[in-house]
């Protein structure tokens, strides 16, 4: 998901931040060959210290396009970027991978707050979760991925989805380049 948002938006239209506590980033060091001004921050977090701080540097961000940008005249982002004769805001993506691991009980606090005010913002998560983990101290994974859409594994493998507007299905993800069938 991510490389296919990195590969079909328009340059300056997409920021990615990136967190990977479990591979230390490795997982998730490929995007670090994306332009710099494609990134929030300069490598991938890893330890929780550096989670929170990207986190709480795009809390920052949502806060700043909320009171700046958007203030009480426009409900989105879209909507903003739509009529605005300035600089748009480029969307912000947080890639967390391995979730929750590296999430303290602040840093969790925070993705929760990402979860309910970012998309307002143009902020969006993509992670993947490691269910046998403990949540942090009150965060819910039910309720927080009840904000989203879940991406799931089926018993058969295929990949599905919980998608409010486009319903439950499966997903024919892209072939990888260089993949033989």
């Amino acid at each position: 998901l991510t490389l296919r948002l990195a590969t079909a938006t328009r340059a300056g239209t997409v920021r990615f931040a990136l967190a990977d506590p479990v591979g230390q980033g490795r997982y998730l060091s490929a995007f670090l060959r994306l332009p710099a001004q494609l990134r929030v921050g300069t490598g991938v977090a890893a330890s929780p210290a550096e989670i929170e701080a990207l986190l709480t540097t795009l809390t920052g961000h949502v806060v700043e396009v909320t009171q700046t940008r958007l203030t009480n005249v426009y409900d989105s982002v879209e909507a903003y970027n739509t009529t605005t004769t300035g600089a748009t805001v480029p969307y912000h993506v947080l890639v967390l991978a391995g979730f929750p691991a590296g999430i303290d009980d602040r840093a969790g606090e925070l993705l929760a707050r990402l979860a309910r005010n970012g998309p307002r913002s143009g902020l969006y998560i993509v992670a993947t979760v490691d269910p046998e983990l403990d949540m942090p101290r009150g965060l819910d994974l039910a309720a927080l991925s009840g904000l989203g859409t879940t991406l799931g594994l089926d018993s058969s493998g295929s990949l599905t989805w919980d998608d409010p507007d486009f319903g439950p299905g499966v997903i024919e993800p892209d072939e990888m380049p260089g993949a033989a069938r």
